[in-house]
């Protein structure tokens, strides 16, 4: 009797123990994704991301295993940023070093894949959409509003993202395609009324997917090749519409006149939109190898970058080169440019490999007719900046980007498992002293300390 009494108290004892510790790991987990989306100045340019990355590391890089890439992507951002860090050593002979800023550029890079490591094991414990919302809360709560750009535009330059990310993850919830279409539509109208042209075409763009996938896998089942060239030329009809909706001044009499004008100068809307990507080709081939972390430009990079951008017919002496490009840093306004510059040829291998896996990523799910509007909204996003936007602006998408996109390892059924109810709350148990977190028909085996 005696025996079974004390049996029965330690079963009570390890219940409340189990129960507890499941608690506890996805209050951490919440807690982990919220800090993720902070985007607050600590000291020696530290950020959140990293500072958490730094706690939970025992747990997130054990998470890895779990997701087709993870751990490639974590281990190819380390050693970027290792030589990185050798080329500066190498110019650091003859150059100017800022030490600062190569501290600065270190954390910003390491923000998005250390915090995209932690999202993943977060995602493991309290699923995608969770993690979304608690992300873009985190992110929109910290806009600095006294940023010029925040001042001038502040949906453009601001709230766009965060906010964007959040209406997605809560029609995503739904799993209701009306629902998705109707948060597409809202938004595209905001943007339209605040002067965002390619995050616009962006919503055009995913609404064009998902409708397309239903299509797709009606007409030709499950075939990727189908889907993928179907999805191009949707872009494709999606960007043409675009330019000339801005053309004919729907998106606003401002938008009208930059069409016009970035048209007229290299009859590209790309091209003339963006000339900095001009001045990174001239940059690469006269130094193909990069720059390194905290190198500063010197007058011959701005010469170099100058000849290149005029060879486009872009005007370079108008201040902007010596200013913002070259203005203490290199900025070449693309994550393409600036992984090459920074972290030279593994930077830029690796940025177009984690773009690559994306788009695969989004490919899979559209075969197996799951992919959400906030999916492909993000997707869309990571390649737009990947060509066209700066390092900094870049870090929040990027980081949730990777955290998303990327699939469970095994079989497409396992992607399907887990996107057909990206909401639903973990079943959490014990088994052997571990907790496992099971989401559908997939599980999830989150690494403890011991």
């Amino acid at each position: 009797m005696s025996d079974r009494l004390d049996a029965h108290i330690e079963h009570v004892e390890l219940s409340v123990v189990s129960e507890r510790q499941k608690l506890v790991l996805i209050l951490l987990a919440c807690a982990a994704a919220f800090g993720v989306g902070l985007r607050v100045s600590l000291p020696l340019s530290l950020t959140p991301a990293v500072v958490i990355g730094v706690a939970l590391a025992p747990v997130w890089l054990s998470s890895l295993s779990q997701f087709a890439h993870a751990r490639l992507i974590t281990v190819g951002a380390f050693l970027a940023v290792f030589n990185g860090l050798v080329l500066t050593a190498l110019a650091s002979t003859t150059e100017r070093i800022d030490s600062g800023e190569r501290l600065a550029l270190t954390f910003m890079i390491l923000t998005i894949f250390v915090g995209a490591g932690v999202l993943l094991w977060a995602r493991t414990l309290i699923g995608a959409v969770p993690v979304v919302l608690l992300f873009s809360v985190a992110a929109a709560a910290t806009i600095s509003r006294s940023n010029a750009g925040v001042m001038l535009n502040p949906w453009k330059f601001g709230y766009s993202i965060p906010i964007t990310l959040f209406v997605l993850a809560l029609a995503w919830q739904s799993r209701k395609l009306w629902v998705e279409l109707l948060a597409l539509a809202v938004l595209a109208v905001i943007g339209m009324a605040n002067d965002s042209r390619s995050y616009f075409a962006m919503l055009l763009v995913a609404g064009v997917v998902i409708v397309w996938q239903r299509l797709a896998t009606k007409l030709a089942g499950k075939s990727l090749m189908f889907s993928v060239a179907g999805l191009g030329i949707g872009a494709i009809a999606v960007y043409l519409a675009a330019s000339q909706l801005a053309l004919r001044g729907a998106l606003g009499e401002q938008a009208a006149a930059r069409t016009q004008m970035q048209m007229e100068r290299s009859g590209s809307l790309l091209l003339g939109g963006r000339p900095e990507l001009s001045a990174t080709l001239a940059l690469m081939r006269e130094r193909i190898w990069g720059y390194g972390l905290g190198r500063m430009p010197n007058w011959d990079d701005v010469a170099t970058a100058k000849t290149g951008m005029a060879r486009a017919g872009y005007d370079p002496n108008n201040g902007y080169v010596e200013r913002y490009m070259f203005g203490g840093r290199f900025e070449v306004h693309s994550l393409f440019g600036d992984f090459w510059i920074h972290l030279g040829i593994v930077g830029l291998a690796l940025i177009v490999y984690v773009g690559v896996v994306c788009l695969v990523g989004v490919a899979l799910r559209v075969r197996a007719n799951v992919v959400s509007a906030l999916e492909v909204f993000i997707a869309i996003n990571m390649v737009w900046n990947i060509a066209f936007s700066p390092l900094y602006s870049s870090i929040p998408l990027a980081t949730v980007g990777i955290a998303v996109l990327l699939w469970p390892r095994g079989s497409l059924a396992a992607v399907k498992d887990d996107e057909e109810s990206p909401g639903d709350s973990p079943r959490v148990s014990v088994d052997d002293g571990h907790v496992r977190a099971q989401f559908g028909s997939e599980e999830f085996r989150p690494a403890t300390t011991h």
